[in-house]
């Protein structure tokens, strides 16, 4: 990007949420899946399109009507496909089997152990009623005008049981695999979109698999119980497809590259009102706030509510390799001493979220690793004390609080489904729970704006969600988003401005915190560098007498 664009909001058009499963702007291709069905191969015909847009002709597309029934084509009925799918919808559909399920033994051994093996044992499965069942054609082989089809395609239409599907997404650097539900009345001649996940390909082969079936069935599961208004949906010329050496070599290369390189984060400080930047002004900060690079780094800044001039944020560590939470003053000067906010913990912690509610302030930190989340209520004199056990067994991630229709929302990523691109939500009456999983978790998958990055603010009656953009690479950007519709039964939210750091700056790799104090945005910038005294520290940590020390 020219270094006239730096920072700027870019518009949200066919170059930045596109979803294509390559570089933005870059297509990708017509249907490589030889369909078996007669006349298969004009069934996803088309000119290309935005993938997250709708037509010109028909800006919103018409609500899919109720779903009754859902027949899977080609899985077997005990396989972990049908029970995964029958778990996520319980009682809400009736799920039937049917047809022969394909063979393609080395294939089907690679979807061993995910949730889109479509083998196991055949049993007698109950007629459907074509009038009201769903055709869910996953193979890419079916298609009747007796029957509603939906199909889980990739951006050309590929079918996502397809052998090897998705593999050439595997670790580039625009490592983005779109997933598209799509739907047809006709035969399969024209195609609706009614669902989309956007997944991250940095994820070694079998990892990749687990994340579409998962993302699979909350499409599907979302698809039942939520549907949306279903845009006109063709796919894009197919990309070709990499011998498999060529993204071995790509996982390689991204492995190496995050062995010799570390991220070198600092906290940036710039006076812009919010709404400049939502009408497309840049963000860049007058003033850093930096470790030395061999030492550690700042991030993930947060105003501490009732002490003006302060702030929270992470401070990490290289020697011990883990994040801890620091107090900072915003005038604070280039020696920045190490003022910890201690909370008796040894796990790693960052992205210490405040909340005032009742004349109390609370401090929500991530503490994934310890796989429980807990509230904890801030004292100016003494040491947090824990207020709020809220999740336990859960690797919640980047954790945010916000109130809306009455009801207090908790948003995160959950670490056990990826690390940067699922949005989860749960609900609550009051701070202290019980705090209810949404019904449609994971409510998103997207990375390009799932992951939350600071506090949700409001701006003229609408509530706008930071996120982390991580299509570039992990807060390589930040996007806002308006929250269109959030209650316990179905949750919108659309993309409104995206935000890039200064590529002639200080920090140009990356943006993946926006919060406000004392009239101040506060923010934190990436510059990705060689430093061999981090690697070396690295590779101590991990020599055998020194594991497991904080």
């Amino acid at each position: 990007m020219s270094s006239s664009a730096a920072g700027k909001r870019l518009p949200l058009s066919q170059r930045q949420f596109r979803g294509e499963a390559g570089k933005p702007g870059v297509g990708v291709t017509a249907p490589a899946t030889r369909l078996r069905h007669p006349g298969a191969a004009a069934r996803l015909r088309g000119a290309s399109q935005p993938l997250d847009a709708p037509a010109a002709s028909s800006p919103e597309g018409s609500i899919p009507a109720t779903v009754t029934g859902l027949y899977l084509s080609g899985v077997a009925e005990a396989s972990p496909l049908a029970t995964a799918l029958r778990a996520a919808l319980g009682s809400a559909v009736t799920i039937s089997s049917g047809g022969a399920a394909p063979r393609r033994g080395r294939w089907r051994a690679r979807l061993r152990g995910t949730s889109l093996d479509w083998s196991g044992p055949a049993a007698p499965s109950p007629a459907a009623d074509p009038g009201e069942a769903v055709l869910l054609d996953l193979h890419g082989r079916e298609a009747t005008r007796e029957w509603r089809l939906w199909r889980v395609v990739d951006a050309s239409g590929r079918a996502v049981l397809s052998p090897w599907f998705g593999r050439e997404r595997c670790c580039g650097t625009q490592a983005l695999l779109s997933l598209f539900l799509v739907q047809s009345l006709d035969a399969g001649r024209s195609w609706s979109r009614i669902g989309a996940a956007h997944l991250s390909g940095r994820r070694s082969y079998p990892q990749l698999l687990r994340a579409v079936g998962i993302a699979l069935v909350a499409m599907i599961r979302r698809a039942v119980l939520a549907p949306e208004p279903a845009p006109p949906w063709q796919p894009e010329p197919a990309a070709r497809r990499d011998a498999p050496w060529r993204w071995r070599l790509g996982f390689l290369r991204q492995q190496l590259r995050n062995k010799l390189t570390t991220e070198h984060w600092a906290i940036g400080l710039a006076r812009i009102a919010p709404e400049r930047l939502l009408a497309g002004e840049p963000l860049v900060p007058e003033r850093w706030l930096a470790l030395p690079p061999a030492e550690g780094f700042l991030a993930d800044p947060f105003p501490w509510p009732g002490r003006p001039g302060m702030l929270l944020c992470e401070r990490f560590d290289h020697a011990s390799g883990l994040g801890r939470l620091q107090a900072l003053r915003l005038d604070a000067g280039p020696d920045i001493p190490a003022a910890e906010v201690p909370l008796g913990l040894r796990c790693h912690l960052s992205y210490p979220f405040t909340w005032e509610e009742g004349g109390r302030t609370y401090c929500l930190p991530e503490m994934a690793a310890s796989r429980r989340q807990v509230l904890y209520e801030l004292h100016p004199d003494a040491p947090p004390r824990p207020a709020v056990t809220i999740a336990e067994n859960v690797a919640m991630a980047d954790a945010t609080l916000f109130r809306h229709g009455g009801l207090l929302w908790l948003a995160y990523t959950d670490g056990d489904l990826g690390l940067d691109d699922n949005l989860c939500l749960r609900w609550a009456e009051r701070l202290e729970g019980p705090w209810t999983p949404h019904r449609l978790n994971p409510v998103k998958f997207d990375l390009r704006s799932s992951r939350c990055a600071g506090p949700v603010f409001q701006l003229h009656g609408e509530l706008i969600r930071p996120t982390q953009d991580c299509s570039g690479g992990y807060g390589s950007a930040l996007v806002l988003n308006r929250i269109l519709h959030c209650t316990p039964e179905s949750y919108r939210e659309e993309p409104v401005a995206r935000l890039v750091p200064e590529p002639d700056g200080p920090y140009p790799d990356g943006l993946h915190t926006l919060s406000m104090a004392d009239g101040v945005i506060l923010t934190d910038g990436k510059r990705v560098v060689f430093d061999p005294w981090v690697v070396l520290r690295r590779i101590r940590r991990r020599l055998p007498g020194r594991r497991g020390r904080a």
